[in-house]
């Protein structure tokens, strides 16, 4: 037999049961955000982490129990938001865009026009690299408010001021919709160096978008708080409050009952096998 004739061996997987279990939860994991439905301030990645711990503990040995183990999993989840609802409540909050999210959080009102839409999207990430490279120019932001403070703008030399704060002009260059340098050479338009007053309001607006590069991962749990108590406040509608009361109890109910199922199903499974046996 030639060796274009042998045939290739097969991936069978893993062989060890722990290896096969850990495969089986790689396997659901696709499924842990698609199958339910969460709040807009709810983070998936937080969702698919704790449907993942039950999933260890409880350990499914087939789509049956999947199945249920999913439902299980998504009830207890679920079942504090009742709570939250009903604390929420008593709250003055209202619904919240990102604008009123940056009000809570103290950002000056001149400058909510340009906080960025992502401060509602729980679910969107700053990586390190650009969390600290914000970090690093709304620092060097604040160096050079101190510098002009309380001084003559119109006596500001905005191309000496270039050399000192490269980075954060090339940064403001990028965002502005005007372009800030005329060549190359980094010469500033006259645009700006006849107007510095403009120029400091612009960059004070870029300032607001640095900050939150700078900040948002950090603030997260505290933004999450504030959307969290707005929402239950006033995104459900009055037909689902009146009978959100009970939710709490109705999931956690419906999670235990999960549980039952589950054990009667491994029961009647083990059965069927001793008596096939």
């Amino acid at each position: 037999m030639s060796n274009s004739d042998k045939k290739k061996p097969t991936q069978t997987g893993p062989k060890s049961l722990a290896g096969k279990a850990n495969a089986r939860i790689n396997s659901m994991k696709h499924g842990l955000r698609a199958k339910k439905l969460l709040t807009s301030f709810e983070d998936p990645k937080e969702y698919e982490a704790h449907a993942e711990r039950i999933f260890q503990a409880l350990d499914p040995q087939d789509c049956i129990e999947e199945e249920i183990v999913h439902a299980y999993a998504y009830a207890i989840w679920s079942s504090p938001r009742g709570e939250r609802y009903l604390q929420a409540q008593s709250t003055k909050n209202r619904y919240v865009d990102e604008e009123t999210i940056a009000k809570k959080l103290g950002i000056k009102s001149d400058l909510l026009p340009f906080v960025p839409s992502y401060v509602c999207k729980m679910d969107y990430e700053i990586s390190p690299e650009r969390t600290a490279q914000g970090v690093y120019l709304y620092e060097r932001f604040q160096e050079l408010e101190k510098e002009i403070k309380d001084s003559d703008l119109k006596e500001w030399d905005l191309q000496k001021t270039v050399a000192l704060y490269t980075e954060l002009f090339d940064r403001f260059e990028r965002w502005n919709d005007e372009p800030l340098y005329c060549n190359a050479n980094r010469e500033i338009h006259e645009k700006w160096t006849k107007d510095p007053h403009s120029f400091w309001k612009r960059l004070e607006s870029l300032s607001c978008s640095l900050y939150f590069e700078a900040n948002f991962m950090r603030l997260k749990p505290q933004i999450r708080v504030i959307y969290e108590n707005a929402f239950w406040k006033s995104a459900m509608n009055s037909h689902l409050a009146q009978g959100f009361g009970g939710h709490y109890e109705k999931t956690q109910n419906f999670a235990f009952k999960q549980l039952e199922r589950l054990y009667a199903y491994r029961r009647l499974k083990h059965q069927s096998e001793k008596n096939s046996a």
